[in-house]
């Protein structure tokens, strides 16, 4: 019937404003908390939807504009305010009357799938969780069936009707999703969906470079009409794809989509183009449904199109290392979800040799002290932008492993209260029932291989004086818990069953990651950590590894090594520091009280050591005097201030050279 009415002129445009106008009185169900009753079924908008992908299903993009009747006031933008981005579009030619309808009938669809697929999948989310907890409630209310005796009639009824009720509401929930997987969940509807995202993908890649299959190249900064475009315009097409990619199976011939593969790799490479890192994620997500991970067979051929485009061994390393850094201004539950979902991307990425070698080359970059800007004509990282990213990852696998051991510790604890029967008697239920809930706090997460991976080809990347004594200071914190005087505290019975929890190749992964950093320079990271570290609690270490049999003999024989280079160092800075206490003020950082070895004037005036301030910038852009913005190229070396500093040492340490020298010619001596 809508074709029918779409081929006069006349009811053409009827038709088109009663879309728009069905649309706009429905536009809220996009809220998180829509009031349906006041607003068109789920059945009607879908339906809607499958009419609106028939007519949108050969349109041509070529002659679609961007001026639509459609609405855009509320909408987030990707990167304009709102005013300057209905400024813009009344700036775009409407174009003649076919051009016209074409474009009314795409962006009427965009919109029509924004509130129509996505609330449905939100609802039966909301449907199965709500399944979820009344089966968990008719399993409690069967418990306590079972302890009321049957001659208490009066709460055995109860109980009875309860249970009809949750029963019911049970009954009504699995049909309501079952009605709704039914609407979003068809073949054809999923097909339809999957077509026309491919289309709204190649709208977003055309905004972004019209050129892109020819030229490959990436934009530095977005676009007038890509930063004029709603949120909803990558949110949707990302949700969408992906779930129908899910859902569908073969059904959707993505190996037959040619220009798919290359569409995706440029929003996937293009993530420093959104102003809200949320979206960013979704590509994120996008990457995860089709990768292996996701453990849909279909996903293989669009997988191994996308990672094995020449575009994409040449730049999806490096984008994924900026966003991995810039998606540190979200939320922090958020973000540390979205980088665990990057670094199991990354793992995958590894196993394959060209991307191994491309990983190992912007290493390399580092360790060589290779300037510039990132620039997306030759997708060469700075140093600081690696040396972020590796930031982030030690950041992440510090908090992972803090958490995880702290909880350890407290159920630790609870099962040695619990062992002392008068103890946990007496205490109340609700105290009872609390300290048992602490052992659901436990979690493994595998953060470790990564470290071990990236630090096996790339070791020298890491041992520097931004990154070296953070990572040894967490190294050995971390190895101080596990084969320290204090181990016990982490012992719980059963750990590798009920918590995945498995200490001894924990362990080994410490100690791996210690030999693949293995150098004079590390062990003096290691020997200055002032935290964990004393030769003491080394030894104790060493010797817990040799008693358990917790490596081979080979890497305990190679630890050995670098905890004896460790002590050398150990003794060495305790020794210089003796010597050196007496430091002038002006030779100390002021925000450490340690003697400088790099003076550098910030903008403020105020002057630190480089490695300290350095430090400081991979997690606040600012200058911790004044809180203004600062970057590492603002920093100007003190060359002056250091020849004295230098020049000091000299003669301090020659004094105590001479003094210690006629020490031991009187000893020798007498």
């Amino acid at each position: 019937m809508c074709h029918q009415l779409m081929i006069p002129p006349k009811t053409r445009a009827r038709t088109l404003d009663w879309f728009a106008v069905a649309l706009q009185r429905n536009e809220k169900r996009s809220q998180i908390r829509a009031e349906y009753r006041k607003l068109a079924d789920h059945g009607f908008l879908m339906s809607l939807l499958g009419v609106l992908y028939e007519l949108s299903s050969k349109i041509n993009l070529d002659i679609v504009n961007n001026n639509s009747r459609v609405k855009l006031n509320d909408l987030t933008r990707l990167k304009m305010d709102s005013a300057t981005a209905e400024e813009y579009q009344a700036s775009l030619p409407a174009g003649p009357s076919e051009e016209k309808f074409v474009t009314e009938t795409f962006f009427l669809t965009i919109h029509a799938q924004h509130i129509g697929v996505q609330p449905v999948v939100d609802k039966i989310k909301q449907l199965k969780r709500s399944t979820y907890d009344i089966c968990e409630k008719i399993k409690e209310l069967e418990e306590e069936q079972k302890k009321i005796s049957p001659s208490d009639t009066i709460n055995q009824k109860i109980i009875e009707n309860t249970l009809k009720q949750q029963r019911t509401h049970f009954k009504k929930f699995v049909q309501r999703t079952m009605c709704l997987e039914c609407l979003v969940k068809d073949p054809n509807m999923l097909t339809l969906a999957m077509d026309f995202s491919t289309k709204q993908l190649q709208l977003l890649v055309k905004a972004i470079n019209p050129n892109f299959g020819v030229d490959g190249k990436l934009a530095d900064e977005a676009p007038p009409l890509f930063s004029a475009y709603p949120e909803i315009y990558v949110e949707d097409v990302l949700d969408t794809m992906s779930y129908s990619i899910l859902h569908a199976g073969d059904n959707l011939h993505l190996g037959a989509r040619m220009d798919l593969p290359q569409n995706l790799l440029l929003i996937i490479c293009s993530t420093h183009l959104f102003k809200n890192p949320y979206i960013a994620s979704k590509v994120v997500q996008m990457m995860m449904s089709i990768s292996p991970l996701s453990g849909s067979p279909h996903t293989y051929v669009l997988w191994n199109a996308v990672i094995n485009h020449p575009i994409a061994t040449a730049r999806l390393y490096p984008s994924i290392l900026r966003f991995y850094s810039d998606i540190e201004t979200t939320d922090f539950y958020e973000k540390f979800g979205v980088r665990r979902s990057m670094q199991m991307i990354m793992k995958q990425l590894f196993e394959i040799p060209v991307y191994r070698a491309v990983f190992n080359q912007i290493a390399k970059w580092v360790e060589r002290g290779w300037k510039g800007r990132m620039r997306m004509d030759d997708y060469r990282p700075t140093d600081s932008s690696f040396i972020k990213f590796a930031n982030m990852v030690i950041n992440d696998a510090t908090f992972c492993l803090d958490e995880s051991l702290a909880a350890l510790k407290k159920i630790h604890d609870v099962e040695v209260l619990m062992e002392k029967q008068q103890e946990w008697e007496a205490l109340t239920a609700e105290e009872k029932q609390h300290k048992e809930g602490i052992r659901d706090e436990a979690s493994r997460h595998d953060t470790l291989d990564m470290l071990v991976w990236m630090t096996a080809d790339t070791a020298p990347a890491f041992v520097n004086d931004t990154l070296g004594d953070r990572f040894a200071s967490m190294l050995n914190h971390n190895i101080s818990q596990m084969l320290g005087k204090k181990c016990i505290e982490l012992k719980v019975r059963d750990a590798e069953s009920r918590f995945d929890w498995k200490p001894r190749a924990f362990a080994a992964q410490l100690i791996e990651i210690y030999l693949n950093l293995s150098s004079p320079q590390f062990a003096q990271y290691v020997a200055r950590d002032e935290r964990s570290y004393t030769p003491a609690m080394m030894e104790d270490v060493v010797n817990r590894l040799g008693v358990f049999n917790i490596v081979p003999f080979s890497q305990l024989e190679s630890f050995k090594g670098l905890h004896e280079e460790a002590v050398r160092m150990y003794n060495a800075k305790a020794s210089e520091e003796m010597e050196l206490e007496d430091a002038p003020d002006e030779f100390k950082d002021p925000v450490m009280d340690t003697l400088m070895e790099e003076p550098v004037k910030l903008p403020s005036g105020n002057v630190m050591d480089r490695k300290h301030i350095v430090r400081h910038l991979l997690s606040s852009q600012t200058d911790p005097f004044n809180r203004q913005p600062l970057s590492e190229d603002q920093l100007e070396p003190m060359v002056d201030l250091k020849e004295r500093i230098d020049e000091w040492k000299r003669e301090k340490l020659g004094k105590a050279n001479v003094v210690f020298i006629i020490l031991i010619s009187e000893v020798c001596t007498y």
